[in-house]
């Protein structure tokens, strides 16, 4: 997965080891491949992208043998390109360039604000969909924010390798040394501030792999709370969707404001949530 030709020196930050992909061996057993693309939220390197295919529909990725929809990058901006409509990114994560295309409203003030920050040599963190233009694969993003803690870069990294073996070589029924991989991953896993600005993983980094006290999708208790709080009708049916402070309202009692704003946070980096007027309202992707 980060095989391959020498790494840019304009995103040397990224330079990593020879990873590659191995098919599964005895002791395994294999991972889910299909039937949930739609809901799908994959970590990747742009040479996994590169590698990746279209299914004939069009509709649909595969990567690793698994179908997909939305990806999460870590990449540096190398070039910035604006156009009447969209600004065109070029992010490059040490693995490969992609196109990463953004639109906006020419009007908004908040737009604006978010355009100033994604500046050319900035590193930024991308949510979006695979897309073809011009025979070119490219991201059509519909959040992108700086980085400012750079721990997230290798979140990023271990995210993807993990998510890779699972896929690629399934999930061990009795790993040596006792636990399952995902509880050993998760404790080793690096964590960032996720007050403020947004680093994002603060307290719950480890919660996008399965482990003791989360639940069978990966997610904390506080994470799943807060996502059925996003999920009800009430939130669904409203165009601005519903702030941080109501959904800390809601789950008072159960947990403390600290808990609810990180897993919030969270829930927004992995795609589960997206922004809606300002950074303080959020509506659910489902």
């Amino acid at each position: 997965m980060f095989g391959g030709g020498g790494y840019d020196a304009g995103a040397s930050q990224f330079a990593g080891g020879g990873f590659m992909p191995t098919q599964a061996d005895q002791g395994t057993s294999p991972a889910p491949k299909k039937g949930a693309g739609d809901q799908t939220l994959r970590a990747l390197t742009i040479k996994q992208i590169t590698d990746g295919t279209q299914n004939p529909d069009e509709s649909q990725w595969t990567i690793d043998g698994s179908e997909l929809s939305n990806v999460t990058l870590v990449g540096k901006l190398t070039s910035v390109q604006e156009q009447s409509a969209c600004v065109v990114y070029q992010l490059n994560d040490g693995t490969g360039a992609i196109e990463v295309k953004n639109w906006i409203d020419t009007d908004s003030d908040y737009d604006a604000a978010k355009k100033a920050e994604l500046r050319l040599g900035v590193y930024v963190r991308v949510h979006g969909h695979l897309r073809v233009f011009d025979g070119q694969k490219s991201v059509v993003a519909f959040n992108m924010r700086p980085i400012t803690d750079f721990n997230e870069v290798t979140y990023h990294c271990l995210q993807s390798i993990f998510q890779h073996l699972h896929l690629t070589k399934g999930t061990r029924t009795g790993p040596p040394g006792g636990g399952s991989l995902a509880a050993r991953t998760a404790g080793a896993l690096p964590q960032t501030n996720g007050a403020g600005n947004g680093g994002a993983y603060g307290g719950g980094a480890a919660a996008s792999y399965p482990a003791a006290g989360t639940s069978g999708t990966g997610r904390t208790a506080v994470q799943e709370e807060a996502l059925a709080v996003f999920n009800t009708s009430n939130a669904q049916s409203s165009e601005v969707g519903i702030s941080v402070d109501q959904v800390v309202g809601q789950l008072a009692g159960k947990f403390s404001e600290q808990q609810v704003r990180q897993a919030v946070a969270f829930l927004s980096d992995e795609g589960q949530i997206y922004s809606t007027i300002d950074d303080l309202h959020f509506k659910s992707c489902a």
